[in-house]
């Protein structure tokens, strides 16, 4: 395992690797192994970019490249998300509909509530609260996800320490939660 002070392929190759030529090689194996992924899907598609938090919050944050401020203030579109082509494939141009993507009752934030786990946004939780830092997404997000075309989706998950932590608990049951939570979201926006 490579740790992100090493490499952080969330960003652009220079930022990413320093110039280290061990980490440009595990860059472009991360980069490369996307874009095979990518190639091999026929159809719509959903690309989850994974990380972790240390806040004590017990919410994910999901990122579809919107920051705080817009998301706050329900002030984005189709266009300038991740998940462009969901959009346009269930909205067209309804951005009210679309909103329901990303915090209503067709959001991943959505099932991850009806799945017992918080999210933001979500529709328990269509707002980042004051002050509170939020994850929007970034360069997986940008290069990978629907913002400039392409049938690919993508959407950031920040999963908090404190639920993280207990996912090597044989008795625990929200690791299983989240699971669930993405196949029933993938469910029903991408199988049609």
């Amino acid at each position: 395992m490579l740790r992100r002070s090493k490499l952080d392929a969330n960003r652009d190759i220079h930022e990413a690797t320093f110039h280290v030529p061990d980490a440009i090689k595990a860059y472009k194996d991360y980069n490369d192994f996307i874009s095979q992924a990518r190639s091999a899907i026929t159809g719509r598609g959903l690309l989850l970019d994974i990380h972790g938090y240390a806040g004590k919050l017990p919410k994910t944050k999901l990122g579809y490249l919107v920051g705080a401020e817009n998301l706050n203030c329900g002030n984005y579109v189709k266009e300038v998300t991740s998940i462009r082509n969901l959009g346009k494939h269930w909205c067209g141009s309804n951005n009210t509909c679309f909103r329901d993507l990303i915090c209503g009752n067709r959001s991943l934030g959505h099932f991850m509530n009806h799945e017992g786990l918080q999210a933001v946004p979500s529709p328990q939780n269509k707002k980042v609260k004051q002050g509170g830092r939020y994850f929007p997404g970034g360069y997986t997000l940008r290069k990978y996800g629907s913002r400039d075309g392409g049938d690919i989706d993508a959407i950031q998950m920040e999963f908090p320490a404190e639920l993280r932590s207990r996912w090597g608990d044989d008795d625990d049951d929200t690791k299983h939660a989240v699971v669930k939570a993405i196949l029933s979201f993938y469910k029903l926006n991408y199988v049609t």
